[in-house]
């Protein structure tokens, strides 16, 4: 295997960062869909974070019933 047969490290943290920031991108429109505030511009905790997705989820659900 030679060096351009590898994927560079740089590479992967690049695909890593893309992923996501598309992850977060989806979740923002959800929570957009759903009347909730996006996340802060700083960084949330894991608690935060898993708090804000379930109210995501909870408001969905709301709405499909």
């Amino acid at each position: 295997m030679n060096e351009t047969d590898a994927i560079s490290y740089e590479d992967q943290k690049k695909r890593r960062w893309l992923d996501r920031r598309k992850e977060l991108y989806r979740w923002n429109k959800r929570a957009t869909a759903v009347n909730i505030e996006p996340m802060k511009a700083k960084r949330p905790s894991k608690i935060e974070r898993k708090r804000w997705e379930d109210s995501i989820i909870d408001a969905e659900n709301r709405m499909r019933n």
